[in-house]
């Protein structure tokens, strides 16, 4: 609570300071783009701050929430008040910033149509996409040139050097327009879900003439009852030729069923394994390799010609690629190729 009472100084102090925007704001007045641009950068950045007041009273759920959402509704509509009047909802739909079912949202003609809803929204995904993208590109840019004027500078910058920039405060003032517009957005879908919380909160207050209790008492009575009742067994679920009501008894059932069980005889087991599949005899003679040479062709050694005939033969890898390397290249190049420059 200590934050939002700063927050509410901080705004009764924008009050104060900028009545030319609130004030103006609070009759449903728009405010000219000449009188826009001479609203300062920094005197920009306190718009928000109904904004953060309503994030900040729609957080608190240790609160009741019948005083906390009339709250957070009142300073959501005032804040969705201040960026209209300053023209920052139009320029967000004209740089395609603010989605056609915020527009919706605002004006509360969400349609009745579920295919045309989710249009909307998938369209309202992508814009929320190509803005955080914006917002991003924009902030690199600024930090890039506070970056060069802190380099360049002989000494501290202070924020006064900065704000004489020109070129910072142009990324610094469409930096904070970016984030205001996007800030529309979520407080047109906070401002719906409110409403409609709203709307469940007068139900409960309404009172039943037959019990004489309202109908949150009548809910809240009727939780209590079923959270005192015993778990009922879950029947149902298994085949009907069965004896058991849940998945318990039969895990029991089927560990009580495996202590009487025979164990395997794993040693007669491997002696099957044995008998079905010997092993080698350790005195049987070894399968030879048909590409191994004997000791006479070892003592005679083949030509060239000869090893190369008994490689094909065997099935020799390398010797079948060469084979077929060859052939290519007959492929390619015919007989008599060669000679075309110079016949006869």
């Amino acid at each position: 609570m200590k934050g939002i009472g700063l927050l509410q100084e901080c705004n009764n102090l924008a009050r104060e300071v900028m009545p030319e925007v609130f004030q103006t704001a609070s009759a449903d007045h728009r405010v000219e783009p000449d009188d826009m641009r001479e609203i300062s950068t920094s005197d920009l950045k306190y718009v928000a701050i109904p904004y953060h007041l309503g994030q900040a009273f729609d957080s608190l759920y240790d609160e009741s929430r019948d005083k906390v959402v009339p709250r957070a509704i009142a300073y959501y509509e005032h804040y969705v008040q201040l960026c209209c009047c300053l023209g920052l909802v139009d320029t967000g739909v004209k740089k395609g910033l603010i989605s056609g079912y915020t527009q919706a949202l605002l004006a509360g003609k969400i349609p009745e149509n579920v295919g045309a809803k989710r249009n909307l929204i998938v369209g309202h995904h992508k814009i929320e996409q190509y803005a955080t993208k914006a917002l991003m590109e924009v902030n690199k840019r600024r930090m890039e040139r506070m970056s060069y004027l802190r380099r360049s500078a002989d000494a501290e910058l202070t924020i006064d050097d900065m704000n004489e920039d020109d070129d910072l405060s142009e990324h610094e003032r469409e930096f904070i327009g970016i984030k205001l517009m996007s800030y529309v957005s979520d407080a047109a879908a906070q401002l719906n879900a409110l409403h409609d919380e709203s709307e469940l909160l007068e139900y409960g207050r309404q009172v039943n003439p037959d019990t004489g209790l309202t109908h949150a008492e009548e809910a809240k009575q009727e939780w209590e009852a079923r959270q005192a009742e015993p778990p009922k067994p879950e029947t149902g679920r298994l085949p009907v030729y069965t004896e058991f009501n849940s998945a318990e008894e039969v895990q029991k059932f089927a560990l009580a069923r495996s202590r009487h069980e025979v164990p395997l005889d794993t040693a007669a087991m491997m002696e099957q394994a044995m008998r079905d599949h010997p092993m080698p005899d350790k005195d049987a003679p070894l399968v030879k390799n048909p590409r191994s040479r004997d000791a006479e062709e070892l003592e005679h050694p083949r030509t060239k010609e000869e090893q190369e005939e008994w490689d094909i033969e065997h099935d020799d890898p390398t010797a079948r690629q060469k084979t077929r390397d060859w052939d290519e290249f007959k492929d390619e190049n015919p007989t008599g190729w060669g000679n075309r420059a110079n016949k006869g």
